[in-house]
């Protein structure tokens, strides 16, 4: 009953939980002061980072059994937003903060709604407990800023978060490459097909399911042509062609409905800000 399959009882509450979560913080968080809400937030956003880096000593050993360097480091893009948070909310970057809000919750819907890489276990176990926290965490601290009125979405840095997603594929080839790098005793081509073969989110190629190939994205990528006449992809370089224009697309559409619905802050956190300032 508990086993995690598309609409089966675990599906729904991944998906159900995360937005409960999001709706309590906020209810508890609106009426206090924005001094209140950002050490809350600050706090979840740091117990989420500190259980990413204890994640060898306290999960792996337990549920795994090998220490795995790679697992604290910055090698998939929900590792580096988590890694990245404390920065991004404690800076004044608004944009970074739009990006923090859009790709915060992308990140965690496509790991916790789409469950391609944890389909079949238990959700009853640690592991995936730490998964979906991990996860609902990001989600919340990525949401909750805005909800209380402590960011405002601005329209005008719509085409930043798209960069900022390239940015974090960047992060995660880096980070990767380096670590098979040390791994593979600093052979740069058995390294780089490593790499390639994993392809974490699409960073050197297009993904290998039939939806993506049989689309027009499966020819819209820049490739080099080696002295055996075989093709291989620039990493990064096909997400800026293929992904940007759609994530720009869909950020500046997502962003005008919200300006236009003046939901780009919380109507309550507006209504409760202008309480404060008439006492």
């Amino acid at each position: 009953m508990f086993i995690l399959k598309y609409w089966s009882l675990g599906h729904f509450i991944s998906i159900l939980l995360p937005i409960a979560m999001i709706v309590a913080c906020y209810f508890i968080l609106r009426n206090r002061s924005q001094k209140t809400q950002k050490i809350v937030i600050l706090v979840l956003i740091l117990l989420n980072v500190l259980q990413h880096l204890l994640k060898p000593w306290v999960w792996y050993p337990l549920f795994h059994g090998v220490f795995n360097i790679r697992s604290i480091s910055f090698y998939n893009v929900c590792a580096t937003m988590i890694l990245l948070s404390p920065v991004v909310f404690l800076c004044k970057s608004k944009g970074l903060k739009d990006a923090l809000f859009f790709l915060g919750n992308l990140g965690g819907i496509m790991s916790l709604w789409f469950i391609t890489i944890e389909y079949g276990v238990n959700i009853l176990t640690v592991e995936f407990s730490r998964y979906f926290l991990c996860h609902a965490i990001l989600m919340m601290t990525s949401t909750l800023p805005v909800l209380l009125g402590l960011h405002t979405l601005s329209l005008r840095n719509f085409w930043k978060v798209g960069l900022c997603f390239l940015a974090l594929e960047a992060i995660v080839f880096v980070d990767n490459f380096i670590i098979y790098l040390f791994r593979n005793g600093f052979d740069w081509g058995k390294t780089y097909n490593q790499v390639y073969t994993e392809n974490e989110i699409f960073i050197c190629h297009a993904a290998d399911q039939d939806f993506l190939k049989n689309t027009f994205l499966r020819d819209f990528h820049p490739k080099y042509v080696i002295d055996d006449g075989t093709c291989f992809y620039i990493p990064i370089l096909w997400s800026a062609w293929a992904i940007y224009p759609v994530m720009s697309g869909f950020v500046f559409l997502v962003m005008w409905l919200l300006t236009k619905a003046k939901l780009n802050n919380h109507y309550l956190a507006e209504k409760w800000k202008k309480k404060e300032e008439n006492q």
